[in-house]
């Protein structure tokens, strides 16, 4: 008779993720080289279970048949680097630079510049791809062909966050060991202080908010193929909508016109810099974000608008949002 060993205890989880050279290809990352550090996450199996009721004297049902087959998973990570992002240098990539790619979002690690840059990219054939072992204290998980979502968060004093959220392709868990030794960068994330939110072109203003946040509200779908394992080809991203919000402190009209913002949907730079130190700067960047939706909040006995902006591009495209480390 068999027995229950252990339970499966929740801080002894590891994670993996290695861009695929071919889609959907396990690209057998390491804990050398590929760790990820989540700061909490989840991975459910999904897809469609097809019940079994046929007319019969009695009236239960039959066993039901597995159908499609998934797995969905998110992770939320810090914002941070290993200190070095200002080299521009693939060696000093971020720690989640394989989830961030997923999301179709193109990297530029540019030494000239002094930055590792992402923004988004719409040509499918450049949209990339990753596997990511998810090891739950001695099970492992394989996701093959994932593609995610992003959303990134953060509130004065506090962390930046990074929320994926997305799909990959399924295989059967299996018992093996956690890595020995994941490389984890050991850097603090830095926090939101000492550095001012700009909404500038036309003008500057640094608006005193709470949080501020981003979302590209990518669409993923599995691709239907009865060829493939559980009739599931891959995934797509087959569109997105990027938005966010923010929620300064109300003005007087005489130190910044939000209505006139509001009314006219005015395009303005907005951007948020977390962080001071040269390295360890993550910065998000919305160079034409326009008001949606600006109702009244209050904080603590003072008024607030709670923000809600669309992130245009402009006639070029694929540049509503950028995600800076530097």
């Amino acid at each position: 008779m068999a027995s229950n060993d252990r339970p499966l205890r929740i801080p002894r989880t590891v994670i993996l993720a290695k861009i695929e050279s071919t889609e959907g290809v396990d690209a057998n990352p390491t804990g050398a080289n590929d760790a990820v550090q989540i700061t909490e996450g989840t991975l459910t199996p999904a897809g469609e279970v097809l019940d079994r009721k046929p007319l019969n004297r009695t009236m239960g049902p039959k066993a039901p048949v597995q159908g499609t087959l998934m797995w969905e998973f998110s992770f939320t990570v810090e914002a941070k680097t290993d200190g070095n992002a200002d080299s521009g240098l693939i060696a000093n990539k971020i720690e989640f630079d394989a989830l961030m790619r997923i999301c179709g979002l193109a990297v530029e690690y540019s030494p000239a510049a002094g930055h590792i840059r992402y923004r988004p990219e719409s040509d499918p054939a450049n949209q990339e791809t990753a596997t990511i072992y998810v090891y739950f204290d001695g099970v492992k998980h394989i996701l093959r062909g994932c593609r995610a979502n992003v959303e990134f968060t953060v509130e004065a004093g506090g962390f930046g966050r990074y929320v994926f959220s997305g799909m990959g392709l399924y295989t059967k868990p299996v018992d093996e060991a956690l890595p020995a030794t994941p490389n984890i960068y050991q850097t603090q994330p830095p926090v939101l202080e000492s550095a001012c939110v700009d909404l500038g072109s036309p003008s500057l203003f640094n608006p005193i908010i709470q949080s501020i946040s981003v979302n590209m509200n990518n669409t993923v779908s599995p691709r239907m193929d009865p060829c493939s394992s559980y009739a599931i080809k891959g995934f797509v991203i087959g569109d997105r909508d990027t938005n966010g919000s923010y929620n300064p402190e109300a003005t007087l009209l005489s130190d910044f016109d939000w209505w006139a913002d509001y009314t006219a949907k005015t395009e303005r730079l907005l951007e948020a810099q977390v962080g001071t130190t040269t390295g360890q700067i993550c910065e998000i960047s919305i160079p034409k974000s326009v008001i949606r939706e600006m109702p009244y909040g209050e904080r603590e006995t003072f008024r607030t608008f709670e923000i809600s902006y669309t992130a245009a591009e402009s006639a070029t495209g694929d540049d509503e949002v950028e995600f800076i480390f530097r």
